[in-house]
């Protein structure tokens, strides 16, 4: 769904239109596949659902805005604002990463069946020599990733025209 947004963005034309029929189509499948995996979440995992109760005051507005982001692409496809459905989308993905986040902190990944062997925060953390190490690759590494991404953006701007020599 996230996908066919953006190729809605970057066409025009019969492709655009069969895009957006296509959109139709998976954002309800989103929206049901959405609501499914917070319930599932919730009814089959302990440890999420033993937190629920403590950090009501995080994941509520959290899952909250997910859910108006959700429903806010299905709204914007309709409206036929491809540019705000979306960003839209880009938001509840945003968002569902800090629920997972909120919920799961500090653990990274559950154990299971003894908890205590999870990996968390505390116990998966590098050396000081190796963060070094990746704090100077990440200082020379992130420059040259925004160059490139900043460059094939500015190539490849504005939408894609279909002509007889396309393919």
């Amino acid at each position: 769904m996230h996908g066919i947004l953006y190729l809605i963005l970057k066409t025009e034309g019969p492709l655009q239109e069969k895009l957006r029929r296509w959109a139709r189509c998976t954002i309800p499948f989103y929206l049901v596949c959405f609501i499914l995996l917070h319930v599932i979440t919730i009814f089959t995992c302990p440890q999420i659902r033993a937190v629920l109760p403590q950090r009501w005051w995080i994941l509520g507005p959290i899952l909250l805005l997910s859910l108006l982001f959700s429903w806010n692409i299905w709204r914007q496809t309709r409206r036929a604002n491809a540019g705000w459905a979306f960003v839209s989308s880009c938001l509840s993905i945003l968002t569902l990463m800090l629920l997972v986040g909120a919920a799961m902190y500090p653990n990274i990944v559950f154990s299971v069946p003894p908890t205590a062997y999870s990996l968390n925060i505390y116990n998966g953390t590098s050396t000081d020599k190796t963060l070094l190490f990746m704090f100077y690759v990440a200082l020379i590494g992130v420059p040259l990733v925004l160059i490139y991404t900043i460059c094939i953006y500015y190539v490849f701007q504005g939408k894609v025209k279909l002509t007889e020599e396309s393919y």
